[in-house]
């Protein structure tokens, strides 16, 4: 699970492995339905598409409130993603502003991989 702080790495990491993992459950639910692979598949997937997309907006939701502590904002800030163009600078934001390199009420500063790190 997430720490209370992530970094820019490890936020790209939570945004794209639940869109990975969902297509993946997905398609492989369709194939074994024998429902073609396209977004219109019809009433029986809907309810398993919502599942997915509802599960995936959770942890990427996660994952913004977590880079907002990175860099010393508070969580409810990520509010500001919800309003349109606004939305816009806010990602832009998350993905390019380094955190804080130093202790902040939210945690420690990050290592992403750190035993990984070490060995290289």
């Amino acid at each position: 699970m997430m720490a209370n702080r992530i970094g820019r790495l490890e936020f790209v990491f939570w945004c794209g492995a639940p869109i990975v993992a969902g297509s993946i459950v997905l398609d492989i639910v369709a194939a074994a339905v024998g429902a073609p692979n396209v977004p219109t598949v019809g009433a029986p997937l809907h309810g398993l598409f919502a599942i997915v997309v509802l599960a995936a907006s959770i942890v990427i939701l996660k994952a913004e409130v977590s880079r907002l502590h990175d860099l010393g904002w508070p969580g409810w800030t990520v509010l500001l993603a919800f309003i349109p163009l606004v939305s816009i600078v806010v990602f832009l934001l998350l993905f390019l502003a380094p955190g804080q390199k130093t202790n902040n009420p939210y945690g420690v500063p990050p290592m992403f991989l750190q035993r990984f790190r070490k060995l290289a």
